[in-house]
């Protein structure tokens, strides 16, 4: 099965982010309303995109890491397919999210790990049933230009043989897709080189075709 396409959309609009959810809906399987764009609009911008004729999922990045249960309660009731937690929650906060998730049965959890996971970690986020993570680059490798490398590929490959379904994320352009082939990412997140395109729908298309030649549909 080929990776899921996410469109992060960092931005502060709420009409732009409802022209770009419009516009890429067709070509994406998630739509990311992006942190910055949760904050300066609220629950607003969940409502919105909830109401309009989609086919991808809704995801809230709104990096829980207090509050669990209020607050994965109103985003999931106003609309979000997806949520995310971060790992640095306490273990009170991550079940009180999952709790709360397990009410239905089409809501889902993505976990941002920070950059010091341990094994212990990501055996309790197993047993607690979250199964979907984020591995991110380094941001001080994206500011240098590092191309993915073999250490992110072997670890892509430990988590995914422990179960986890990994997303991944940090500055991914279209010419490093290639290089993950083989790799068992579950899905690309792309941020501004979709959601700040001239033309996002054509730029959506463009990563979505280009995940189908490598990895099939």
């Amino acid at each position: 099965m080929r990776p899921k396409l996410q469109v992060a959309m960092d931005i502060t609009d709420l009409n732009k982010a409802i022209d770009i959810a419009k516009k890429v809906d067709q070509y994406v399987d998630i739509v990311e309303i992006g942190t910055i764009l949760a904050i300066q609009c609220g629950m607003e911008v969940v409502k919105a995109l909830n109401e309009l004729p989609h086919k991808a999922k809704i995801l809230a990045d709104i990096r829980i890491i207090k509050a669990g249960k209020s607050i994965s309660k109103l985003v999931y009731q106003t609309g979000a397919d997806i949520i995310t937690v971060i790992s640095d929650a306490t273990e009170e906060t991550l079940q009180a999210v999952v709790n709360e998730k397990n009410k239905y049965s089409d809501k889902e959890i993505l976990l941002e790990i920070n950059e010091n996971y341990t094994d212990k970690q990501l055996h309790y986020w197993l047993d607690l049933g979250i199964k979907n993570i984020i591995f991110h680059r380094s941001s001080e490798y994206v500011l240098k230009e590092r191309d993915w490398g073999h250490q992110d590929f072997i670890e892509i490959e430990r988590l995914h043989k422990m179960g986890f379904k990994v997303g991944v994320t940090g500055g991914i352009s279209f010419n490093d897709l290639h290089q993950f082939k083989g790799v068992p990412v579950d899905c690309f997140i792309i941020g501004r080189s979709i959601s700040k395109a001239d033309h996002p729908d054509l730029e959506a298309k463009k990563y979505m075709d280009e995940i189908k030649r490598i990895f099939g549909e």
